[in-house]
């Protein structure tokens, strides 16, 4: 991680903080009893959370839930991803070969049936100008070209899960997947990253990427990578680096998902509750049910940040539960 004058500004500000003990208070949100399987959460924007269910799509606000579901057609509302693209719409993946365009109220679907034999159900999404693209349980990674609906099947450098998809400005490609990290440039065909036994997820801001998973002795992995260009050789700079942790309670714990907050802190989701890391610090404050009774789940699936105090997180069945944050 580039050290500028501002970040090691920030180094010693989130040391202060951590003497700024927070408490955290858990609230249950009831969904409706159709909905049995909250497979991705999403923010909407600073009052609302959306939900990719096996029912539809639940708009939360102000904790109350809003099913949005069709009778006539189920099999367009069984979601398992979620984005959102520039202009406030809506694409998600179903589990049935497809994604969909979800504008107000009104759908759109585009089918890849016929490019594969077996039923692929979409796990990651991503956004680059008119195209996207999305990967999916069997390994398969596809691009649709929106303006003309064109759905076209490219290359994978693996048979199983590709979790996350993420693209940087000149196109270069970065996907994280059950046997590790990919990187493809152009026409040039996938670079095993010899970082990751698997890799669940990647998230990026900016130039900056942030990956989790585990080494081939099952340890927990979270890596970092800072990616640009100097102008003057027009050369990418680009080094994965291991992120410490200093106080876990077992390395061989699984992180599921995560998410970053604007003051930069990184939430993960984990087979033991949730951690708040500081990557300046290495520190992390762990939030789980051993610690706090009244927080229901231990195996957290996917964690949504609204704002730095506050979080949304589920246990990928039935279970939402809101964190609010409040300094003591």
């Amino acid at each position: 991680m580039p050290y500028s004058p501002l970040k090691i500004l920030l180094v010693f500000l989130s040391i202060s903080a951590l003497s700024k003990a927070q408490t955290p208070s858990f609230q249950r949100v009831t969904l409706p009893a159709e909905v049995r399987s909250i497979n991705c959460i999403l923010k909407q924007d600073d009052k609302t959370m959306v939900l990719a269910t096996n029912k539809g799509l639940v708009f939360v606000q102000n904790s109350i839930p809003k099913l949005v579901y069709d009778d006539k057609n189920p099999g367009l509302y069984k979601i398992n991803k979620i984005i959102k693209d520039n202009s406030g719409n809506y694409w998600y993946g179903t589990y049935q070969n497809s994604v969909v365009h979800y504008r107000n109220g009104a759908v759109k679907e585009y089918s890849f049936s016929d490019l594969t034999e077996k039923t692929e159900i979409i796990l990651g999404m991503n956004l680059q100008a008119a195209v996207l693209w999305f990967s999916t349980s069997e390994g398969n990674i596809f691009k649709l070209q929106i303006q003309s609906g064109k759905i076209t099947k490219i290359e994978s450098p693996t048979k199983t899960e590709v979790y996350s998809i993420q693209l940087e400005s000149d196109g270069k490609m970065w996907i994280a997947s059950n046997e590790g990290v990919f990187s493809k440039s152009g026409t040039a065909p996938w670079v095993p990253q010899n970082t990751f036994f698997q890799a669940f997820s990647m998230k990026q801001k900016d130039n900056e990427y942030w990956t989790i998973g585990r080494d081939k002795e099952y340890h927990v992995k979270l890596m970092y990578l800072y990616s640009y260009k100097t102008d003057l050789l027009k050369i990418r700079k680009q080094k994965w680096g291991d992120l410490i942790f200093n106080n876990l309670p077992t390395p061989y714990l699984k992180l599921n998902a995560l998410d970053i907050d604007s003051e930069g802190m990184i939430w993960l989701a984990s087979s033991e509750g949730i951690f708040k890391y500081d990557p300046y610090t290495a520190f992390s404050t762990w939030y789980s049910n051993n610690k706090y009774p009244e927080f229901e789940i231990t195996n957290i699936q996917d964690i949504a940040v609204m704002n730095e105090n506050e979080v949304w997180v589920t246990d990928g069945a039935n279970l939402l539960i809101r964190i609010t944050l409040t300094a003591e």
